[in-house]
């Protein structure tokens, strides 16, 4: 990752410089660098800086406890501590809603944690609403021109993307591409990011050569930026893949995945939730392609991880169920989706799925 020298200066500012007439400008200063390290989703500084402004010796006021308290509840979210994460945010929210203080960019920040926190279980319209809110208080701080209101912009793409409403998610990518062109540049990170979401959303509207096009873009925005070794590097080259899978550029598919699962390798080690999903999907390729042996071993690692962290997943265990029936292993198919479907929650919409594949291969 790759750091602006005043994002290092001060993760290092000595204590002496809070107190007084430098409080304020000093705690704003390490709030810019914490937002910027959350953003890139580097945990091991974000930990630095909030352990470094909780010694008691900076005598925060308890406004500045309360923004620092949402922002220890992002890094929660980055854990991916979510109980945790929560309650961080409602003590936070409490403190700004019994002053009457909600028309700041802090408030707008708990407002857009919640969001995101209701992305993740798929309540898509309790997190819209989160994320007008948020870009409603932005508006009346800075207006239409401003980068923290292209951010609004992404998080609401972003909740229309992954509801259906492509034609409403590239009308507002567009919208911050354009803000953010204007007021950071087409090299910052963010512009890279957001036009990779942008060709996510061509691809699942079908333009599969248009979303080539901004992934190839994105990714090289990425790279230069933030350096090979980040996630947001990783997952759009994971995109890409699935992108010439789907356009049947086999032959661009592996390496593209395996240097996206070589990179997670490195960030996370190698038994991690977030190697589940390539795992997968290079066993769906090596599948395709008549490798089932790779597909095989590929498939297993990511049912591996999914019983592991993520209960109740049942992408992996369909998929290499699908493999086992393919080649006519029948009862490791059956044992496979048994497992699956007692591990699974009732009322979770895949277990029907689970069950009608089982009660296929019965027949």
């Amino acid at each position: 990752m790759k750091l602006k020298w005043t994002h290092i200066l001060f993760m290092f500012i000595p204590y002496f410089l809070y107190g007084q007439e430098g409080n304020v400008v000093s705690f704003n200063k390490d709030l810019e660098t914490l937002d910027s390290l959350i953003d890139l989703n580097d945990k091991k500084n974000v930990n630095q800086i909030i352990e470094r402004l909780n010694h008691p010796n900076l005598q925060l006021t308890s406004k500045q406890k309360a923004t620092l308290l949402s922002r220890k509840g992002g890094l929660f979210t980055l854990r991916n501590q979510l109980d945790s994460a929560r309650i961080a945010f409602n003590e936070s929210k409490k403190f700004f809603i019994e002053n009457q203080d909600t028309i700041n960019e802090d408030y707008a920040y708990i407002l857009d944690s919640y969001g995101w926190l209701e992305m993740g279980v798929n309540k898509f319209s309790a997190a819209l609403s989160y994320f007008k809110r948020s870009q409603s208080i932005r508006e009346k701080l800075y207006g239409k021109d401003h980068p923290e209101y292209a951010k609004s912009l992404h998080q609401l793409a972003y909740n229309y993307e992954y509801s259906g409403k492509f034609e409403r998610a590239m009308e507002l990518y567009l919208q911050s591409l354009e803000l953010i062109r204007k007021t950071k540049g087409k090299n910052h990170y963010r512009y890279g990011r957001t036009l990779g979401r942008l060709a996510s959303t061509c691809g699942k509207m079908g333009n599969l050569d248009l979303a080539e096009k901004y992934f190839i873009e994105a990714i090289e925005i990425i790279k230069n930026s933030l350096g090979r070794e980040h996630t947001v590097y990783a997952s759009f080259l994971n995109n890409l893949a699935v992108n010439y899978l789907k356009q049947c550029k086999l032959e661009k598919c592996e390496a593209y995945w395996l240097e996206s699962l070589a990179i997670r390798k490195i960030l996370y080690g190698g038994h991690s939730r977030r190697l589940s999903v390539i795992h997968n999907n290079l066993g769906r390729f090596y599948e395709f392609t008549g490798n089932y042996l790779e597909a095989e071993r590929h498939l297993l690692m990511s049912v591996e991880i999914d019983n592991y962290y993520n209960k109740g997943r049942t992408v992996s265990s369909a998929s290499l169920a699908q493999l086992y029936i393919k080649v006519g292993m029948y009862e490791r198919a059956d044992t496979i989706l048994t497992d699956a479907i007692k591990n699974i929650e009732k009322d979770v919409p895949e277990r029907s799925g689970l069950i009608r594949t089982l009660g296929d291969l019965k027949v």
